[in-house]
């Protein structure tokens, strides 16, 4: 089997949710594929910004709620996207 890293880190991670007995040794083994690709401080860089972004929705929501202009343009300029005011639309930058 010649199955690129990527691949066989997934694979290896749906198991680990699947056989969670066995979790950190499939944990292990996902770790050690992808540490030449990136470091542990990037991994955890990567999932906190992931953390983010699901919480985002609802921050936005609640900005929305309170009326509150600048977390909003805040929020959008932290995901990268600004408001196209001619349009009135929001574009990705």
């Amino acid at each position: 089997m010649n199955a690129d890293p990527i691949s066989l880190v997934s694979t290896l991670i749906e198991a680990g949710n699947v056989d969670t007995v066995y979790r950190d040794l499939y944990s292990g083994r996902a770790r050690t594929l992808l540490s030449p690709m990136m470091s542990l401080e990037d991994f955890h860089r990567s999932e906190q910004q992931q953390a983010m972004l699901a919480e985002l929705p609802l921050a936005v929501a609640r900005a929305l709620d309170k009326g509150d202009g600048y977390l909003i343009r805040t929020v959008y300029d932290l995901v990268g996207v600004s408001r196209d005011y001619d349009s009135d639309r929001l574009v990705a930058r």
